[in-house]
């Protein structure tokens, strides 16, 4: 995609396992990869504050996650940056799990 393009995808539905999987092309150190979360400008109703972001931060991939429990950053501490014109592979995988 060129500068500034994206795409709509239907939200990503709620489920105990989770894996997605990108191929990304930059050689934008910021950028917005992934989000699927409330549309800006919409009401929140209660229970759909779910949300999710993958974003490109200094060329490092960050993930900001909210499933209802308070928001949780995860960021990929690497000396390699992302925005280098070379594809990369992303994947997402989490699991829902409840301890016995």
């Amino acid at each position: 995609m060129s500068k500034g393009a994206w795409a709509w995808v239907p939200p990503i539905p709620p489920c105990a396992e989770v894996h997605i999987s990108l191929e990304v092309l930059s050689t934008t150190k910021s950028a917005a990869l992934l989000y699927s979360g409330p549309e800006q400008g919409t009401e929140q109703k209660q229970g759909s504050r779910d949300l999710m972001l993958l974003e490109l931060s200094q060329g490092r991939p960050v993930l900001l996650l909210d499933l209802g429990g308070g928001p949780v950053t995860l960021t990929l501490n690497s000396s390699a940056s992302l925005a280098d014109n070379t594809w990369h592979r992303i994947d997402l995988i989490w699991k829902d799990e409840v301890s016995p």
